[in-house]
């Protein structure tokens, strides 16, 4: 089977529903707040390892209470979360609030993502291209930082990935 490499964000989001958005320095009772594994990387390895496919994926998270609801979700979902790393301090979350008709309002903390070395994407993108079978593609999207997710691309067309 044809490995995927994803190369992105790794949230804890805190989704709340909310009846409407509080004025300034109003407050404003919403519903129960949930804790989900998230972060557009994540998200996108997680559904490609449900759907049977092989996902790698490489990332940041930080070492708090979220990290390992984070490594269990790719695990359950069947991601190869061996080149994920953890740095001091926060892993990435999202505050989600959410509105009846299902519009979003989204604050983002990027945290660990940011952490995210060009270094380190090479380090971990180089151990998985040297495999024998080279990835079907390579995944990015921008909520790490853009100079690392630059290596990441370079180094799969380097190579003649594919990728989006």
């Amino acid at each position: 089977m044809m490995r995927h490499i994803v190369v992105g964000s790794l949230n804890a989001d805190l989704v709340q529903p909310l009846p409407r958005v509080p004025s300034p320095g109003e407050t404003v009772v919403g519903g129960e707040i949930r804790v989900v594994a998230g972060g557009k990387g994540a998200n996108q390895a997680m559904a490609i390892g449900s759907l049977g496919g092989a996902a790698a994926m490489i990332g940041q998270t930080g070492e708090d209470q979220f990290a390992p609801l984070i490594l269990s979700s790719l695990e359950a979902a069947h991601v190869d979360i061996t080149h994920v790393g953890r740095s001091p301090g926060a892993t990435g979350t999202a505050a989600i609030l959410v509105l009846p008709d299902g519009e979003n309002m989204i604050v983002l903390s990027p945290a660990a993502n940011a952490k995210l070395t060009p270094a380190l994407v090479r380090a971990r993108m180089e151990q998985l291209l040297s495999a024998s079978t080279a990835p079907a593609f390579v995944l990015c999207q921008l909520e790490v930082p853009l100079v690392s997710t630059s290596v990441a691309l370079e180094l799969a067309h380097a190579r003649g990935c594919r990728t989006i």
